[in-house]
């Protein structure tokens, strides 16, 4: 079937029958005798570091397990003997069939992530093409580009009357650069599938003394809701009157993290860089010629397919996980829970495309459960009310996206705009998100991660357990929903 007569059927089916062809469609291609084959190829560097080690005892067995799983020939390089050009990193996983090569992105770490990375690149191969960034810092490691986006939020607490966020911002970036040892300031930058990110946050904090402070955290390029790192409790400290100083040390602090997260990380977020010495090689020079196609296999996804503008949340998390949870933050972060009934929707403005996208997310108050019933009935009872106020709701109405595209197997970063409102109390809110559609067994899908805080007293007269200030009174969020497109 060519893709015109594919998206010709699409546009006139109606939406329960448009979702029926997809799936089928999916399930059909996704079981057709031999298109599970293809070839897994694993680029390593044996013994060179903590990460290699860690990799090939932990990491690469899982691996060969889901290749002998799926049907799979795997191969195992060691980059000494020559890498393709575009190889900068290890490890690094790369599937290929007679449709292409796709390099994985993605926590190795993660089988389910490589899993979900094979389904999609058996019948699509995920696009090669680099990416341009502005005003990042990057260090240049070996082959390697290793990119710090950086992000400096509002001033909080107290500012002079003189105070301009414009001019506030760029002296904070110049003193953070300062603090660095190996990264480089850069106008714009070319990102290759292979070059890796680590995004730098600082919350600056003036108080009415004159006293300054600089929060930090900082996020994978895998993951841009929790942080692998952050430094709120004991904040780089300093004067307001030289706080280009304390910004120097919070980014040095951060360049030393970067540097930390790529040598010892055990999720996956580590690496060894290809050093230049490396020989260059060709994939077929190395054997890697993509596998021929065989006759019997001339079925494939169009690749102009389209993914469906009308999303809903599915009733559970395909590995089980909450859709929603909560906690306060350390040393109170023993007070957490989750929310077990929840419904919502996303409305895409264009096929393929976050920008303008609309939504909404609603939970039931009376599904909150901290694990312990007397927990429980004071939560339902005086903190949220749950009889008069039933249920809590987010509205989004605007996403502020740099690229809106949405693609199978890529994750689109994005900061979600709306409405909360809880125990009948909306406040405008900012929530830090990330959306990936994927296939599974079941066709499409699409996992949105979001993170986001509250202040409980002042915003909804909720009275937070007993310990310190202001985390007693700061509930953090982590929201992680599977939606399907709608009937």
């Amino acid at each position: 079937m060519n893709s015109r007569k594919f998206n010709r059927i699409l546009r006139f089916a109606p939406p329960s029958g448009r979702l029926l062809f997809l799936v089928l469609t999916f399930v059909l291609f996704s079981g057709l005798k031999g298109a599970s084959e293809g070839e897994l190829v694993v680029f390593t560097q044996p013994g060179v570091s903590r990460i290699e080690k860690n990799f090939s005892e932990r990491h690469l067995p899982a691996i060969q397990s889901l290749a002998a799983k799926l049907g799979l020939d795997l191969k195992v390089m060691n980059v000494k003997n020559g890498a393709p050009e575009d190889i900068t990193v290890t490890p690094l996983v790369v599937f290929q069939n007679y449709r292409g090569r796709s390099v994985f992105q993605g926590r190795y770490a993660s089988v389910d992530k490589l899993h979900n990375f094979i389904r999609i690149a058996q019948s699509i191969p995920l696009s090669s093409q680099t990416y341009s960034k502005k005003h990042v810092a990057i260090w240049r490691h070996g082959r390697a580009v290793v990119v710090a986006p950086i992000k400096i939020t509002e001033l909080a607490g107290s500012k002079q009357d003189d105070y301009s966020q414009d001019e506030f911002v760029k002296m904070a970036r110049v003193a953070i650069m300062s603090g660095f040892s190996k990264f480089m300031p850069e106008e714009t930058v070319e990102i290759g599938r292979t070059d890796r990110l680590f995004y730098m946050d600082f919350y600056p904090h003036r108080d009415e003394d004159g006293g300054f402070q600089v929060s930090l955290s900082l996020f994978s390029q895998f993951n841009c809701v929790q942080p692998v790192f952050k430094q709120f409790q004991t904040p780089v400290s300093g004067r307001w009157s030289d706080f280009e100083s304390t910004f120097a040390a919070a980014g040095g602090l951060l360049e030393a993290e970067v540097f930390r997260q790529i040598e010892t990380s055990d999720i996956g977020d580590g690496f060894t860089v290809v050093d230049l010495s490396v020989p260059v090689a060709g994939w077929e020079t190395l054997g890697l010629t993509l596998p021929q196609r065989q006759e019997d296999k001339n079925h494939t996804v169009p690749p102009d397919l389209t993914l469906p503008t009308r999303w809903i949340v599915a009733k559970t998390n395909q590995n089980g996980s909450p859709r929603l949870h909560f906690r306060f933050p350390p040393p109170l972060d023993s007070y957490a829970g989750e929310a077990t009934k929840l419904a919502g929707e996303l409305v895409l403005s264009g096929p393929n495309s976050l920008a303008g996208a609309t939504g909404w997310i609603e939970v039931k108050a009376g599904s909150v459960t901290l694990g312990d019933e007397t927990l429980d009935q004071a939560v339902y009872s005086k903190m949220l009310q749950a009889h008069e106020h039933p249920l809590a709701r987010f509205n989004l109405e605007r996403v502020e996206v740099e690229d809106g595209s949405l693609q199978f197997g890529r994750l689109t970063r994005f900061n979600a705009y709306g409405v909360f409102e809880l125990k009948g109390v909306a406040i405008p809110l900012a929530v830090r998100a990330q959306a990936e559609p994927f296939l599974d067994a079941n066709g499409p899908a699409m996992r949105v991660v979001a993170a986001f805080s509250v202040r409980l007293m002042e915003k909804f007269n909720i009275l937070g357990p007993d310990g310190p200030e202001p985390q007693n009174d700061t509930l953090d969020f982590y929201v992680d929903l599977l939606f399907r497109p709608a009937e």
